[in-house]
């Protein structure tokens, strides 16, 4: 398909200017630490509100360490290439294990369903949209993912009757089925969307995601991936708010129980401008009560000079603290169900930035920015 750009035009400009005007002071008052405002606390949020979207292998240490920080949701990778065995079935072993972990520890995961394998596409982020059959065979690894984690999978199975061959069985791990997935990861950005972001492939990817998903448990929940407001999005990236407003005018609403946003920006407040400004994109729609999650928020302490995410360790810390304090302000007059640092620990380079963005070094030494967190969270260091 060509590349689809969308901007918003007419009465939906004007409905979005309406919206901004009015969500302005209070975010103003949210952001500002003088201004009056009812307090929000972690003692008021609901468990797993905050979470983290790591780039490493989490151990077994790493979802207890969460678990006591008050920090019970991780986003995580289904990354279709590797769990696909190219004959139409899967390997679920790797997963297994980050179920297992999270589960013990009281952590809930958010699969992020992404990638095509070599049999849809040479480049694994071209989604698999270019035939029928790859459309299906996209639908056959949804439902598969389900089928295993979802309530009463196979995976859970294994806690009462282990087969021949457990793999990492574990009849001692709780019961706690995944009910939210995620499609794809910041589809507005070519570096994940390719050759370029278009919002009507985007919008077909939902359709097809959700249909399968209903089909295998219909009470579980769809978010949309991460459409990122910056953090080097490339010449061929659409602007949040046009790709938002896009999938509206695609009418892919119905397909979609929560919309994700990735708020880089350079300071805390304009991230709050850039929450601010996806919740008056739904609002323009009449979708207002949609909630919206961010499981990517982040600053880093290594990457390129000027590079406008890469900061101090120290400030990395403060900008934490103030957007997590700010999004938990934010929650309830946003309907916000999820604030996610990105990431957890250093080391990936799957950015220009992005290794340095954890919260603990590749030493697995703590950061400043992980105390802070904690400060917010309400749980032990």
């Amino acid at each position: 398909m060509s590349r689809v750009g969308t901007r918003i035009v007419g009465p939906a400009r004007l409905a979005v200017a309406t919206a901004l005007a009015a969500l302005a002071t209070l975010i103003g008052l949210m952001a500002s630490p003088d201004a009056a405002r009812p307090v929000a606390t972690a003692a008021t949020t609901p468990s797993g509100f905050y979470g983290v979207a790591p780039t490493t292998a989490l151990t077994a240490g790493d979802f207890q360490r969460l678990a006591a920080a008050n920090i019970r949701t991780v986003r995580v990778i289904f990354y279709w290439p590797s769990i696909s065995t190219g004959d139409g079935t899967f390997n679920w072993l790797n997963v297994d294990g980050a179920v297992i972990h999270a589960s013990a520890a009281g952590v809930r995961l958010i699969p992020t369903l992404l990638g095509s394998p070599r049999h849809v596409s040479g480049d694994p982020l071209q989604p698999p949209l270019g035939s029928p059959q790859d459309e299906s065979d996209w639908q056959d690894f949804v439902r598969s993912a389900v089928e295993r984690y979802g309530p009463g999978g196979e995976f859970w199975d294994f806690v009462d009757n282990c087969p021949p061959d457990p793999g990492h069985c574990r009849p001692d791990v709780p019961y706690a089925p995944i009910r939210v997935w995620q499609a794809w990861n910041e589809p507005n950005l070519d570096r994940f969307w390719r050759p370029a972001p278009a919002v009507g492939e985007y919008a077909r990817l939902l359709e097809l995601t959700h249909e399968a998903i209903e089909e295998t448990d219909p009470g579980a929940s769809l978010i949309t991936g991460g459409i990122s407001a910056g953090g080097g999005g490339g010449a061929g990236a659409i602007p949040q708010n046009d790709f938002i407003a896009g999938l509206y005018q695609r009418n892919a609403a119905p397909h979609f129980d929560g919309l994700d946003v990735h708020p880089y920006r350079r300071k805390p407040k304009q991230v709050g401008r850039a929450v601010q400004d996806a919740r008056a994109v739904t609002r323009a729609y009449s979708d207002g009560d949609t909630p919206l999650w961010i499981t990517e928020v982040g600053w880093s302490t290594s990457g390129p000079e000027g590079e406008a995410l890469v900061t101090s360790r120290k400030k990395q810390g403060k900008y934490l603290r103030k957007t997590m304090r700010m999004l938990t302000a934010m929650r309830e007059p946003l309907n916000i169900q999820l604030a996610s640092w990105f990431t957890y620990s250093d080391g990936q380079r799957i950015c220009e930035w992005c290794h340095g963005a954890g919260l603990f070094d590749t030493k697995g030494k703590a950061k400043p920015a992980w105390k802070k967190y904690v400060s917010v969270t309400g749980g032990q260091p």
